[in-house]
């Protein structure tokens, strides 16, 4: 088994290109705003794997250990998540 891992650009392309298969459009035009909406699909999908993962990790404790910290702390906000994800 090979040790090759995806970057998130290879893995982006392909969901494209997945996506894109079964597009009945032939109009370069409507091709395109349809390329433009998967993308957006699939970075809303990342952006989301981010944030909860970030989430998942502040609620174990490793990010923001308030008890470690005093209660003046404050944890550093989720640079992933955006108010409409949530």
């Amino acid at each position: 088994m090979s040790e090759y891992t995806p970057t998130t650009a290879d893995m982006r392309h392909g969901y494209i290109v997945t996506s894109m298969r079964y597009t009945p459009e032939t109009d370069d035009h409507l091709l395109a705003k349809r390329r433009r909406e998967v993308a957006d699909e699939f970075d809303r999908w990342l952006a989301k794997v981010k944030a909860d993962a970030w989430d998942e990790g502040n609620d174990a404790g490793e990010i923001c250990a308030m008890d470690a910290e005093g209660p003046d702390h404050v944890c550093q906000r989720n640079p992933y998540r955006r108010e409409a994800t949530r």
